[in-house]
């Protein structure tokens, strides 16, 4: 994964969890939730895979 693919996940993942605090439906708060934390792995995943 290329630097800028991973600033795009970790810029996602903020912006993912600031509109999960903003939500007023729980419906919609977790599933900001749920793709804050998939833009997470995406990165946790690529730092795993380093050598």
């Amino acid at each position: 994964m290329t630097f800028d693919q991973l600033a795009y996940h970790r810029h996602r993942e903020q912006q993912c969890r600031e509109l999960a605090e903003n939500a007023t439906d729980p419906d919609i708060r977790r599933r900001h939730e749920e793709l804050a934390d998939l833009h997470a792995g995406r990165t946790s995943q690529e730092f795993d895979e380093r050598p």
